[in-house]
């Protein structure tokens, strides 16, 4: 077994939260962590309340927490986002 730390670190931002969408989160992150390749990682990131329309209050809201997101994924020197 490899006890070496992941080299590259990926931000994801979701538009899902993990208890309204327990259920998609659950099959989601086994699926990504599956598809990974050694030496990364991924972290998945939730909002709350999810993305449930396309209403522009929502879109607001998710384009808000992305970009939020993405100025912490790189004060915080991922990889990737």
């Amino acid at each position: 077994m490899n006890d070496t730390p992941p080299k590259h670190r990926i931000w994801a931002q979701g538009g899902t939260d993990h208890i309204g969408h327990a259920s998609y989160v659950a099959k989601l992150l086994p699926h990504l962590q599956s598809v990974l390749d050694p030496g990364f990682s991924l972290d998945f990131q939730s909002i709350t309340p999810s993305v449930t329309s396309t209403h522009a209050l929502t879109e607001f809201g998710f384009g808000r927490a992305a970009v939020r997101g993405a100025i912490e994924a790189k004060r915080q020197a991922y990889d990737a986002y």
